[in-house]
């Protein structure tokens, strides 16, 4: 066999595990979500809200708690995140949207 068919072969292999290991990971990415998304349904609460604003900002722009600046992953913190101002109550309060409900927002 010539090397450059040896090499193709060890880049053929390398592709097929890496699509393997991938396809593994997805599916445990989607069970996980769909864990989350059940807990999500089970304390969801109706509330009434006005919106104020809604934008697409970065994270330290929005005006959340350190807190939760501290705790979002490092890659996420300059990405721009969508963001609703709104008056919940008495309360106006800045709160991070899911990207879903972002465009049904009026």
């Amino acid at each position: 066999m010539s090397t450059v068919t040896i090499v193709m072969l060890v880049i053929l292999a390398i592709l097929i595990a890496a699509f393997i290991a991938l396809y593994f990971f997805g599916k445990k990415m989607e069970k996980k979500q769909a864990a989350q998304k059940e807990q999500m349904d089970a304390i969801a609460q109706t509330v009434t809200m006005m919106v104020i604003d809604k934008k697409k900002m970065k994270l330290k722009d929005a005006g959340f708690p350190a807190v939760v600046v501290e705790n979002t992953p490092k890659y996420l913190r300059r990405s721009k995140v969508p963001v609703v101002k709104a008056k919940i109550g008495p309360q106006i309060m800045s709160l991070m949207c899911d990207a879903q409900v972002y465009p049904l927002i009026p």
